[in-house]
């Protein structure tokens, strides 16, 4: 039976050691409501640390994920983020301070590009370090379609620096009686699509079940924290112990599930090729030297109208934000894999998995 909410089978029972990165996933949650209790200045610090480990590690440009911590700063963004058109259905920032923010900081050339790429690779440094501040016990929430001209105002920033989407994040308040985020996340945040909604075989629309069978018990990696996985990333330092193909695929997939996307659209493919054939044709359109159990490609809707008009990078930015979980998944298993973003033949890539119109190839990760 294929579950809507939640995932499929108990990872955790099926490693001889604690599998206990599941817990970060499972719990984090987009929070919109902050107790008024300001963070430890070493804290920051940590922060600050972890996000400079995480680019280097996702080969993302220093200085695209910024840290906001002082705190007139925050409150004139709080203020001022949503100002204009959209305020008034973006009212809880504007009345509850958060303990500080992340804003992406782009180029403009690059994020207005058909196809961005350090835009997508930032996207992945902000879900590791939204991952980070999950584990330790503070709440976020991805926040875009933000008034730009007002956060270069705040921030002093020129004008050909594009902010895309910022994140709060905070220590969260109490969930007493019926606020609108606990509805959130009753409803949005929990709902998830089906695996084999997401998930291909092959070819794009040849549906990827997860099969109930009784995968081996293995070992996964010693390291399950957040900081010490995005390092082991970053040094690719492995202790390889090559967990079933199939399972790690299927686990992989369903870390992407629990990822936050813009108006839990939810708007991400993989598609997963294991045929040794075609396991070599596509190597040679991503450039991905190396020997691959399964290559999986990453795509992305472009359809919808959120994607068209009001958040047009995001169809790429919800992908890599899936990423990040895919890949800190893998990192979990001791793993190794590699993602190929940048030079890859996208349209030879599209055309090889079948993608239709409106859904495109964002990256493809090489599981060994």
């Amino acid at each position: 039976m294929e579950l809507r909410r939640g995932i499929f089978r108990d990872y955790k029972k099926m490693s001889e050691n604690p599998w206990s990165f599941w817990d970060i996933l499972v719990s984090r949650r987009s929070h919109r409501k902050y107790a008024d209790i300001p963070l430890e200045s070493q804290f920051f610090r940590e922060i600050q640390d972890f996000i400079q480990l995480s680019c280097a590690a996702r080969k993302n440009p220093r200085g695209s994920v910024v840290l906001i911590e002082e705190s007139e700063t925050v409150e004139a963004l709080s203020k001022s983020i949503y100002k204009g058109l959209t305020n008034r259905i973006n009212a809880w920032l504007n009345s509850n301070k958060p303990g500080g923010f992340l804003v992406m900081l782009m180029d403009e050339e690059d994020v207005k590009t058909d196809r961005p790429e350090k835009l997508a690779l930032t996207a992945m440094a902000c879900e590791d370090t939204v991952l980070f501040f999950t584990e330790n016990g503070l709440g976020s929430c991805w926040l875009g379609g933000v008034n730009m001209r007002e956060i270069r105002r705040i921030l002093g920033l020129n004008s050909d620096k594009y902010v895309p989407a910022v994140i709060c994040f905070g220590r969260p308040a109490q969930k007493n009686g019926l606020s609108y985020d606990r509805v959130a996340s009753m409803t949005l945040t929990k709902r998830r699509k089906p695996y084999s909604k997401i998930a291909h075989m092959e070819y794009y629309g040849n549906r990827h079940f997860v099969r109930t069978v009784d995968y081996p018990i293995f070992r996964v990696s010693d390291i399950q924290d957040a900081r010490g996985l995005v390092e082991k990333i970053a040094l690719e330092k492995w202790n390889v112990t090559e967990p079933p193909i199939g399972l790690t695929v299927e686990a992989s997939i369903e870390a992407a599930r629990l990822a936050p996307s813009a108006g839990n659209m939810q708007p991400w493919h993989f598609i997963v090729v294991r045929d040794k054939k075609r396991l070599e044709t596509l190597r040679s359109l991503c450039q991905m030297v190396g020997d691959w159990r399964a290559l999986v490609v990453a795509a992305g809707e472009t359809r919808s109208v959120e994607t068209k008009i009001f958040e047009k990078p995001f169809w790429m930015i919800d992908v890599l934000i899936a990423l990040s979980h895919f890949t800190l998944l893998l990192a979990s298993m001791d793993c190794p894999f590699r993602l190929a973003v940048e030079s890859i033949d996208e349209e030879a890539i599209n055309n090889f998995i079948g993608l239709p119109k409106g859904i495109r190839t964002v990256g493809v990760v090489g599981i060994r």
